[in-house]
């Protein structure tokens, strides 16, 4: 509801370069600041170009209108993948300011509604452990979704 009152603008694009060069630069930065490996970039970018009428690589961009006179600033981007019927979120990036308004949920909660524009029956949002943020765990148990765990990868390997 905060992101809603908020003032936030948010556009799609279905993976054109002007978009996906701007996501792979604000997502490079990010890592870097916080210093974490994250998904490699000629991955996102190949990635980004199989767009086909089975594949959109699918980049939602979050805006604040700061002021009348002064030019919307950025304060997210976030990807999600159609594949056939389904959509999975991919990866996120949020300023410090699109923190403070909650711009992630947000631009998951438009690229939801775009996955069933786009005819998709599943919206896989990727999952939560020990170490996930609170509240990136509170908005994953508010859409009442389906849980389900897989078996740690040591055991993967012990069953024949």
């Amino acid at each position: 509801r905060k992101a809603l009152k908020s003032d936030l603008k948010i556009k799609c694009f279905n993976g054109e370069k002007e978009y996906v060069n701007l996501l792979l630069e604000k997502y490079r930065k990010f890592k870097k600041l916080n210093n974490f490996k994250g998904v490699n970039l000629q991955l996102i970018q190949n990635l980004a170009i199989q767009n086909n009428s089975n594949w959109k690589f699918k980049i939602f961009i979050c805006y604040k209108d700061i002021d009348r006179n002064v030019k919307d600033e950025l304060v997210g981007i976030l990807v999600s993948i159609v594949h056939f019927n389904c959509a999975t979120y991919f990866i996120g990036y949020t300023n410090q300011l699109g923190r403070k308004y909650n711009a992630n949920y947000f631009m998951l909660w438009h690229s939801m509604i775009e996955a069933k524009k786009d005819k998709c029956i599943f919206y896989d949002m990727g999952g939560f452990n020990r170490n996930t943020p609170p509240g990136i765990v509170h908005f994953k148990k508010g859409v009442n979704g389906t849980f389900y765990e897989n078996l740690p990868e040591l055991y993967k390997f012990l069953i024949f």
